[in-house]
């Protein structure tokens, strides 16, 4: 059974399905450079189109059970920004009522331009950046849905920025910019201080299948 790499939208939605997580939302990007993004929080709500970008599939099989575990899953990720984005990013899936999930992949995330992708006017920096050297990071369940080869998120490349934006009655406010048919969308808080950059994309609720 295929399981794809973090941004695979609706390979993602049905691989995961089958094993017995159902995602509410989640940040997608396929081979044939296909993405989607449907994210909601306190200030964005974004949905995308067509596709730019590149990722890979890896293989996997889900564990059944007969009871249900609530997950929360998304991507936190860390950065230097100089000359380039140098940094890692963690997709992690996490079991809310039981010890059975935590399932934390992490992967270098790096780039040097834009690559092919459109300039950001408004943002601060954008890049279009690569996944590489992908592993499991202190996990337990990943079996549990059908995560079975860290190495299957390497390969991916998209586009970052950050943009510091102002939100009427709230004052200004630091977010993470996501590259999707040919627009950048706003779809997450981040921290960048002129050097150091975070973010913590969560991406929605789901129910698992516990063993």
């Amino acid at each position: 059974m295929s399981i794809p790499t973090p941004r695979l939208t609706t390979l993602f939605l049905g691989s995961i399905l089958s094993v017995g997580l159902v995602a509410c939302t989640e940040k997608d990007e396929d081979e044939d450079s296909d993405t989607d993004t449907d994210t909601t929080d306190d200030t964005t709500d974004t949905d995308g189109g067509t596709t730019d970008g590149t990722g890979t599939d890896g293989t996997g099989t889900g564990t059944g059970g007969d009871d249900t575990g609530l997950a929360a899953f998304g991507y936190a990720g860390e950065a230097v920004i100089g000359g380039g984005y140098d940094g890692y990013e963690t997709a992690y899936y996490i079991g809310l009522t039981d010890s059975y999930l935590n399932c934390l992949i992490t992967s270098d995330v790096s780039g040097s331009d834009l690559g092919g992708f459109s300039s950001c006017p408004e943002c601060e920096f954008a890049f279009a950046v690569s996944t590489s050297g992908s592993a499991f990071d202190d996990s337990t369940g990943c079996d549990i849905i059908g995560v079975t080869d860290a190495s299957a998120f390497d390969g991916a490349t998209y586009g970052y920025g950050y943009e510091y934006y102002y939100y009427a009655g709230y004052g200004y406010i630091g977010l993470l910019k996501y590259y999707y048919g040919g627009t950048w969308y706003q779809v997450a808080y981040a921290d960048y201080d002129g050097s150091n950059f975070a973010y913590d994309w969560f991406s929605g609720y789901g129910y698992y299948y516990q063993p």
